[in-house]
């Protein structure tokens, strides 16, 4: 049985490094400018900028959990992986049958472990911030 590969689109991937180089930039120049921002501040206001970068910095891995986690259930539902139509940076085996349920599985875990950890986080962080 030859094995079926989904070959990478150049493009996709050109256009998914330039939008990671970009927030990469503005991360680092946010980083600088909000550095030298609280310096000034006094303990309630720094107590609101920390719930702000709180917010910024542990709901994304949530949105992007979620994400996944609908990704897998479409592998899931279909029973290949990745599912159809999907566009890959990198030639990619296509599992079918129980391999496929066995790695959409696993990215459902992770992803669960992700949100876990990220709401663990953000009740650490602000029981942190309300000791201020």
């Amino acid at each position: 049985m030859e094995r079926e590969i989904i070959k990478a689109d150049p493009k996709y991937k050109k256009q998914l490094l330039i939008r990671f180089l970009i927030l990469v930039i503005c991360l680092a120049i946010g980083l600088t400018f909000m550095r030298a921002h609280m310096e000034n501040l006094g303990t309630q206001a720094l107590a609101g900028f920390l719930r702000v970068m709180l917010w910024i910095i542990f709901v994304p891995p949530i949105l992007f959990a979620i994400f996944f986690i609908s990704f897998a259930l479409r592998c899931q539902k279909e029973g290949r992986f990745p599912p159809t139509g999907t566009k890959v940076i990198k030639d990619t085996v296509v599992l079918h049958g129980q391999d496929a349920k066995r790695r959409s599985l696993m990215i459902i875990v992770v992803s669960a472990a992700m949100i876990l950890i990220s709401l663990g986080g953000i009740f650490f962080a602000l029981t942190l911030i309300n000791m201020l």
